[in-house]
């Protein structure tokens, strides 16, 4: 069962082999919505993960609401915190393409300090947008 020894342990590992912990969360709902689910709750995802990730359907504002959180003045691990946008998936069917793709990657070049990268199936460098 996940508790806080989980995440002692984890925070530990992390720190004596030098990696990073990603908690493959997705999330995908509305700003005030999102920011409970990582800073608060039984998990305090902010806590201990130093990369999440997130869909873009409920639009930017979910970018804005975890960037909050990890940049807050009171947040010890700031510096530390980062989010991984899900811009392109395999399964068939995925509406995850084209305009969808394009606003992932504008809003990683607008939030550039807390945006890593992206989940892909590709490079996504060259994509064009009006943010560049």
């Amino acid at each position: 069962d996940f508790s806080s020894e989980t995440i002692a342990g984890l925070q530990s590992l992390s720190q004596k082999h030098n990696f990073l912990i990603f908690e493959d969360r997705k999330f995908v709902d509305i700003g005030n919505t999102v920011q409970k689910q990582y800073h608060g709750g039984a998990l305090q995802i902010s806590q201990w993960a130093h990369i999440v990730n997130a869909t873009m359907l409920p639009g930017p504002g979910i970018i804005d609401a975890l960037a909050q959180v990890a940049s807050a003045p009171d947040f010890p691990h700031a510096a530390h915190r980062g989010l991984l946008i899900l811009a392109e998936m395999t399964s068939k069917g995925s509406l995850a393409t084209g305009k969808y793709t394009e606003l992932s990657v504008e809003m990683a070049r607008k939030y550039r300090g807390f945006v890593l990268g992206f989940v892909a199936t590709r490079s996504l460098a060259d994509v064009d947008t009006a943010a560049k």
